[in-house]
C-alpha cells in the first residue's frame, strides 16, 4: 500500500490502513528531502525568490505549512504496521529552469494561485536567478529518496 507523506495525519491514515491491508501486507512511506530545506546555491536562490514574493514562512493550502518534528519511522512504529525497515537511494536529478518552475507550480508552497498577477514576475525572476547559476540552464541535485517499510508484528 502506497502512502504519501505530507499533508495528511500519518497515525490515523495508518489506523484506517490497518483493515485494508492483507495481514501479511506492508505499507511503504517515501519521500526525497525537501527542496524547502535544501542547502544547493541554486535552490537557496529560487527560495529566496519565493520569499520575496510570499514572504518568510512557507506556505501550505491556504496557510502557512506546520512541520511535527517526530520522525515518520517513530509514527509508523506506533502504529499497527509496527516493524520498520529504511532503504536509502541516492538520486541524481539535472533540473532545467522549466522544470524547476513546473515543479515548483505543483507544490502547495510555490502553486501558482499563491502569486496572483504577480504569476509573470515571479517566473522572471526565478529565470534571472538561476540564469546566475548555470550557463546551460542546467541544474545537478544530489538527493537521497527514503522509502520506510512498515509490517506489522508476528502476533
Amino acid at each position: 500500500m502506497l502512502v504519501q507523506r505530507n499533508w495528511l495525519d500519518q497515525a490515523a491514515v495508518l489506523a484506517r490502513l490497518d483493515d485494508q491491508v492483507a495481514p501479511d501486507g506492508v505499507v511503504a512511506i517515501f519521500g526525497d528531502s525537501s527542496f524547502w530545506t535544501a542547502t544547493s546555491p541554486w535552490k537557496e536562490a529560487v527560495r529566496d525568490v519565493i520569499k520575496t514574493f510570499l514572504g518568510e514562512e512557507r506556505r501550505a493550502g491556504s496557510g502557512t505549512f506546520q512541520h511535527h518534528n517526530r520522525p515518520y519511522s517513530e509514527i509508523m512504529e506506533e502504529s499497527p504496521f509496527d516493524q520498520v525497515e529504511e532503504a536509502r537511494i541516492p538520486v541524481h536529478r539535472t533540473w532545467t529552469t522549466e522544470r524547476i518552475l513546473g515543479y515548483l507550480y505543483s507544490t502547495s508552497f510555490a502553486a501558482p494561485h499563491h502569486f496572483g498577477d504577480r504569476l509573470p514576475e515571479f517566473e522572471t525572476a526565478v529565470k534571472e536567478r538561476l540564469a546566475d547559476f548555470s550557463e546551460d540552464d542546467t541544474f545537478p541535485e544530489e538527493n537521497e529518496f527514503l522509502i520506510r517499510f512498515g509490517r506489522r508484528s508476528r502476533r
